[in-house]
């Protein structure tokens, strides 16, 4: 599968894409190929509820190293899918077109956007 840019075909049309050819792949395995394929962001508002929840795997003074305030720099543990199986982001990695993950307050949970 060749890269192609945002403005030709975005990531959310690509997965909609392969979800039509290919209707018996689960359709939580090609959302965790592609968020792999094109990295995430977490917004300010995800990585203050992570915080807020204890949900990352390093304090922000692991080993006695300070990394920064504790709402800048999150490392979060996997992400749970709504099948019950998780998705490790790397976060470190520079992406060109990266899913965005945030915080939705009135459901609850963080959501993918594309």
């Amino acid at each position: 599968m060749e890269y192609r840019e945002k403005g030709n075909q975005s990531k959310g049309f690509e997965l909609k894409r392969l979800q039509k050819e290919h209707p018996d792949f689960s359709p939580f395995v090609l959302l965790k190929l592609s968020l792999i394929r094109y990295g995430a962001v977490l917004t300010k508002r995800a990585k203050k509820e992570i915080v807020r929840q204890n949900l990352q795997f390093l304090s922000d003074a692991a080993f006695g190293l300070q990394f920064g305030e504790k709402e800048e720099y999150v490392v979060p543990g996997p992400f749970l899918l709504r099948d019950g199986t998780f998705v490790y982001i790397n976060y470190g990695e520079t992406y060109l077109d990266p899913y965005q993950i945030d915080w939705c307050e009135e459901q609850d949970v963080f959501q993918i956007q594309d």
